[in-house]
């Protein structure tokens, strides 16, 4: 869920960014626009083909990410996300990229066990 009037900040990454030094590098998930899901073929085939969906964004953002300083930690294909280590100003930047939906602070997952 981005953060407020269309921004692709998520709403606890634009508290975080009101207090960050300008050369603070901060933890992030940035989510990128998802591949299509393709419609037709195995599954294992349809498998690579997202994978592949997802490398093609990846590649994008690794080049603008790597370009300007900043790092990736981590990806997980499954859900087109990516782990990095960005400045406020790289943040601000790839939020107005069209291939990056959100950008938000990572969250911890919580299981409910009964």
């Amino acid at each position: 869920m981005a953060g407020k009037s269309g921004s692709k900040i998520g709403p606890n990454l634009a508290q975080k960014l009101e207090t960050a030094g300008p050369n603070e590098a901060i933890e992030v998930i940035v989510q990128l626009q998802p591949p299509a899901r393709p419609e037709v073929g195995s599954r294992a085939e349809r498998v690579t083909a997202l994978k592949k969906g997802f490398d093609r964004n990846f590649a994008r953002l690794t080049q603008r990410v790597s370009a300007d300083g900043g790092q990736i930690l981590g990806t997980a294909w499954i859900n087109s996300t990516v782990r990095a280590l960005l400045t406020p100003r790289q943040i601000r930047t790839l939020g107005t990229d069209q291939f990056i939906t959100e950008i938000d602070s990572p969250r911890a997952i919580t299981f409910d066990v009964r």
